[in-house]
């Protein structure tokens, strides 16, 4: 019994918990490096920022008094009302802002009535993820 302790402490011991060591037809295995994805946020809400500052504000202001369209933090506060799920807000936002239309408005029918509903904008897809994720955040 004492030779079978001595002899699995010596095979646990030699094997261990270390990784195989590198042959010379496979390098060291290297982990990738960790996606920074505060610096990617912070990049989209400033290219969201620039979109919106440069296309939107024609007809949005961000609070009172409102221009010829409903104030962004409304529109903002309509979205996170009735998404729970950032991703499927931001997704419904791009596509509306690209192609806007009665049935995918987020605000209440009056609002329609009195301003309609806005031209599309013709944004890449990268532009409308970015000033959706700047409308997102604003609230």
């Amino acid at each position: 019994m004492r030779r079978f302790l001595l002899a699995a402490t010596l095979l646990a011991a030699a094997c261990g918990d270390r990784a195989p060591a590198p042959t010379p037809d496979t390098p060291p295995a290297v982990p990738p490096p960790a996606l920074n994805t505060d610096s990617l946020d912070a990049a989209l809400l400033a290219r969201g920022q620039v979109v919106f500052d440069g296309v939107c504000t024609e007809c949005h202001a961000l609070e009172p008094p409102v221009k010829t369209a409903p104030t962004i933090r409304e529109i903002a506060d309509r979205y996170r009302e009735a998404f729970l799920d950032a991703d499927q807000a931001l997704d419904h936002l791009a596509e509306y802002i690209r192609e806007p239309s009665v049935d995918r408005s987020q605000l209440p029918l009056m609002h329609l009535d009195e301003w309609g509903v806005m031209p599309p904008q013709a944004l890449d897809s990268a532009d409308l993820r970015a000033v959706a994720m700047y409308v997102w955040r604003l609230r």
